[in-house]
């Protein structure tokens, strides 16, 4: 060797090129590039974005703004949305209102309580149905 040169050497870090056990934390990718997991997206155009992730570290305020969303969506999409977003807002069961007991011997307003009646029992079968889309994701 010359005064002017110095010595290189291939000095390897322990661990380097070769794999660990299991683990993965020295193995070699062959160019160092990291897993990057594929983004998940909803399967709904309209919801695309919202996506209840629970690896994120704003979960918190992530969880209330897709909530938001998703109330202002079922909303608009069902027949019944105001119960529907009343459901998803508050995160309680809605209860239909029931139609007053009439007592009169009046026979038109004896015939309006029947008709309240049956609309209160298609509104229940609405409702219930629309829940289990909603929880299905069933357009």
């Amino acid at each position: 060797m010359s005064t002017g040169e110095s010595k290189v050497t291939d000095k390897k870090l322990p661990g380097d090129g070769r794999e660990r056990g299991n683990s993965g934390k020295f193995r070699d990718t062959g160019g160092n590039i990291p897993y990057k997991k594929p983004r998940f997206s909803g399967e709904c155009d309209e919801l695309k974005e919202c996506i209840f992730d629970c690896e994120d570290s704003r979960q918190a305020g992530m969880f209330d703004a897709n909530m938001k969303k998703l109330s202002i969506y079922a909303g608009a999409k069902y027949d019944m949305g105001s119960e529907i977003m009343t459901m998803i807002d508050e995160m309680v069961e809605v209860q239909i209102k029931k139609p007053y007991p009439y007592t009169g011997v009046d026979p038109i307003e004896i015939k309006i309580h029947e008709l309240k009646i049956a609309q209160y029992v298609k509104n229940l079968n609405k409702f219930e149905s629309e829940c289990k889309k909603l929880y299905a994701g069933n357009d």
